[in-house]
């Protein structure tokens, strides 16, 4: 799913990324970042630390590095993914259980990192996560294209659905009742609607759904979909946390992390 939401032309550079993020800490160093002295001595295991001979100080495979004293490592590579995935730094903080101050440094040294050795994904990083903007400046992927158009597609068969059988009886007698997939059926009188048990069953305005998610796929804000779908930005809030939780049922839940409120 994370691959989803980055370009097909940076999963290789990603993927290095990640894989040496998750090697950090971990190689022994060939000499002292202080002195290049070539004589040294471990003198802890966890975390790996050693001892210079020559100028006598201590250093860590993490030294003159922007991960220098940021332990444990492990929470760099959750702290990428999670970034990716468009979690706020407070949600972070919130499931590793620290200060949310811990979690904007950690993610200043991937980015400075990042910078050095990826600038094309360094680019790309900063703008995914770019809450300055009205909207993301980055086009969406084909993987997410492709979830866009599945998803409307679904939507667009179940709202010009002209009959159904009844989810009650199961009478093939049954009448169509505004325009929200909702029917009636003549043998037990009952209503139901194709959109049962979803958040978007008793949403209003059917006729915007589909201009509403392709605003919402184009990264617009709360207030620039409501502008110019003449409607209160409260909302149109609403509406975002009801639909990208649709689309999770649907099984399209990177589009649902895509159209997340930034």
């Amino acid at each position: 799913m994370l691959n989803d939401l980055i370009p097909q032309a940076l999963h290789s550079d990603v993927n290095q990324f990640l894989h040496e993020l998750m090697q950090l800490g971990q190689h022994v160093p060939t000499h002292c970042p202080y002195c290049q002295n070539q004589t040294f001595s471990q003198t802890r295991a966890e975390p790996l630390t050693f001892r210079c001979k020559a100028c006598l100080k201590y250093f860590n495979p993490l030294t003159h590095t922007p991960f220098n004293r940021l332990q444990p490592v492990a929470w760099l590579t959750r702290i990428l993914c999670d970034r990716v995935n468009r979690k706020t730094y407070q949600e972070i903080a919130d499931t590793l259980d620290c200060d949310i101050k811990k979690i904007m440094r950690r993610d200043k040294a991937i980015k400075k990192q990042m910078q050095l050795h990826f600038p094309d994904v360094y680019q790309w990083y900063c703008a995914h996560n770019d809450v300055a903007g009205q909207f993301n400046t980055n086009p969406i992927n084909d993987a997410l294209s492709a979830q866009h158009q599945a998803f409307k597609q679904k939507l667009s068969e179940i709202l010009t659905t002209t009959n159904s059988p009844c989810l009650y009886c199961h009478s093939p007698h049954t009448v169509k009742v505004g325009q929200r997939a909702t029917f009636r059926c003549d043998r037990c009188r009952r209503g139901f609607s194709l959109l049962r048990d979803t958040p978007i069953m008793r949403l209003p305005h059917a006729d915007l759904w589909l201009t509403y998610l392709d605003l919402l796929v184009a990264k617009h804000s709360n207030y620039a979909i409501a502008s110019q779908l003449c409607m209160n930005s409260g909302t149109i809030g609403t509406w975002r946390r009801r639909w990208c939780y649709t689309m999770q049922l649907w099984g399209f839940e990177s589009l649902a992390i895509w159209c997340q409120r930034l």
